[in-house]
């Protein structure tokens, strides 16, 4: 089972991957240190192919939209990872799949997107350790930052009002228990504290 936070921008101009790398890791590091730990765990990115399989370096200051695979970042010394895929949308079909959203959200988001040609969605697969759970929402969190945009969720990834939030109250409520609207939410992030302050805390 895999779960996904999906980012639609409110800006036409993509970040670049170095932007979102380093501002996901800062919220990375940030939401650590909150917790009381003062590791600053490093982040690389690599670029899959779909068609070969194989991984290849990145351009830091390639524009973050690419085709035909996906980013997958890591954690240094952390098995696993998390990846982020674009998506393109036929404007009506977009519109209908943003009407979840609410009108003011759906608004400021849909013409960006049709002019971007692209949403991002960040994906994590079962069983990932909590540091790469914990990465693969600060990545959507930042790319949102960075294109003033909305992360959204509709599989379960994180209960939020309305499906999505703004970056700024991602940030505040994310992995964090006493913020959780579900006993579900709540219990899985006490979980994956205790497991990040174990791994962290040496």
């Amino acid at each position: 089972m895999a779960t996904t936070f999906d980012v639609f921008p409110g800006i036409s101009q993509p970040p670049t991957i170095q932007q979102v790398r380093r501002l996901g890791v800062g919220k990375l590091h940030s939401y650590l240190a909150s917790l009381g730990l003062d590791s600053l765990p490093a982040v690389s990115v690599t670029f899959w192919n779909i068609l070969t399989q194989e991984p290849t370096p990145v351009d830091p200051d390639a524009k973050f939209i690419w085709h035909d695979g996906y980013l997958w970042f890591t954690v240094d010394g952390v098995e696993g990872g998390t990846g982020v895929y674009c998506e393109n949308w036929e404007p009506a079909e977009l519109a209908e799949n943003l009407e979840e959203l609410g009108m003011k959200t759906r608004t400021r988001v849909l013409l960006p997107t049709i002019t971007l040609g692209t949403h991002w969605y960040v994906r994590r697969s079962a069983g990932q350790p909590a540091v790469v759970v914990a990465l693969y929402g600060f990545l959507g969190s930042a790319l949102a930052e960075l294109t003033r945009g909305v992360v959204v969720s509709t599989d379960g990834a994180w209960l939020m009002p309305q499906f999505h939030l703004d970056p700024a109250d991602f940030d505040l409520e994310y992995l964090r228990p006493e913020k959780a609207r579900s006993d579900e939410d709540r219990q899985w992030s006490e979980r994956m504290q205790s497991a990040l302050i174990e791994q962290f805390s040496c």
